[in-house]
């Protein structure tokens, strides 16, 4: 049950969806602007600005903004406090 978060950004844009892992539809779509600032990466929609930045990882992206903090790994809205990179199983093309 529950979901996948799924981040795509394509140069200035940045599309945060929510998944379903039992039927892999799309619950819910945001767009952001994004933008590379002092090395991190900062994605806004209006009122809401969150700031990701290098893991200790160096794969990794951990939200930096107040905003990111919540409860079970899930900070505002449902926004990931860690962003870990796609790595596609054998058998995936």
């Amino acid at each position: 049950m529950g979901i996948y978060v799924v981040m795509t950004v394509n140069g200035n844009n940045a599309r945060i969806e929510s998944i379903g892992r039992m039927r892999g539809d799309i619950k819910r779509a945001d767009d952001f602007d994004a933008d590379v600032r002092e090395g991190k990466l900062v994605l806004s929609n209006g009122p809401a600005v969150f700031v990701c930045g290098l893991g200790v990882d160096e794969e990794s992206l951990d939200c930096l903004s107040k905003s990111c903090q919540g409860f079970a790994g899930l900070g505002a809205a449902g926004m990931p406090r860690t962003w870990k990179p796609f790595t596609p199983s054998k058998g995936t093309k």
